[in-house]
């Protein structure tokens, strides 16, 4: 499949995220810090600019935001999220807004930005499963003490919520744990905790919502010299894996058995990402098309 998402070539873009179809590419000019999203439909090669909102800059290292792109079954709208915690004298102050497929407007959500004293996993995309954004965060229980949370942001209710880790992830101890939050199958959440350069291990939720459910599947990596990582899932439950050997290797690799199975050479190991993707007809009367070249013609 060609990719021709309708950039300028000197721009900076990065994938939010997939889903029934439709891509949400986030990105723009780097140097003005003037970033726009776009949902992308890569099987009929249309696209939608969206509106115009609050932009996010990254020029700014006490910046810390989470950005997300779902589907709201209940209303049958796709949606995309935009919340930025700025810190400030008196503590972490968070906007937040949330764009509206089928209004084709953003709306200011910042009544249910989180109220607590901590920060948002820098620069963290959230991954969307029942219906709702899941990304990690901070939270300063006292001076000394700081613990770890999945928050949730119900797509349907738009309401935010807290989840527990299991307790070994989420102690203060652990706040330089490299952590991130994966969709793990059709219905549930995974935590990776990356242990060193080459090792990674796998929390599963096993039921959605209950956090006594939250397992040790177990430890994946250590193939060859060099670091990996985990990507994600595949739909058989085995991890994706990219591996740093010359210019890196995304493999398969079976939880338990530990076996490895290679898939193709890519990119530099830090430029991979991983998502699902369906064929669908999304945006087919909203969007501009993409020729072939890569040029946009609007509708």
């Amino acid at each position: 499949m060609s990719l021709n998402p309708p950039f300028d070539s000197k721009d900076f873009f990065a994938v939010v995220g997939s889903c029934n179809g439709l891509v949400c590419l986030f990105g723009g000019d780097s140097v003005f810090s003037k970033y726009r999203f776009f949902l992308w439909n890569p099987s009929i090669r249309k696209y939608l600019l969206l509106p115009l909102h609050q932009s996010i800059s990254w020029r700014h290292s006490w910046e810390n935001y989470v950005i997300g792109f779902g589907f709201d079954s209940k209303t049958h709208d796709y949606k995309v999220l935009s919340m930025r915690g700025t810190f400030v004298d008196n503590g972490n102050h968070f906007s937040a807004e949330l764009y509206s497929l089928n209004a084709n407007s953003w709306k200011n959500i910042s009544n249910v930005a989180p109220k607590f004293d901590g920060w948002i996993s820098h620069k963290s995309y959230s991954c969307s499963v029942n219906d709702a954004f899941h990304w990690l965060a901070y939270k300063m229980k006292s001076i000394t003490e700081t613990e770890c949370v999945i928050m949730v942001f119900d797509l349907r209710d738009e309401v935010l919520r807290e989840m527990k880790l299991p307790q070994c992830l989420a102690n203060s101890s652990n706040l330089n744990l490299n952590l991130k939050v994966y969709v793990c199958g059709e219905s549930s959440i995974a935590v990776i905790h990356q242990e060193d350069e080459k090792n990674s291990s796998i929390w599963v939720m096993k039921e959605y919502g209950v956090v006594e459910s939250w397992v040790k599947l177990g430890t994946v990596g250590k193939r060859w010299r060099g670091k990996s990582r985990v990507l994600g899932f595949r739909c058989n439950g085995d991890a994706l894996l990219h591996f740093n050997r010359g210019p890196g290797v995304i493999a398969s690799q079976n939880i338990e058995s530990k076996r490895v199975k290679n898939f193709i050479s890519t990119v530099r190991y830090s430029d991979s990402s991983v998502y699902s993707y369906m064929e669908s007809l999304a945006l087919l009367d909203k969007g501009a098309d993409v020729s072939a070249n890569g040029t946009s013609t609007p509708k």
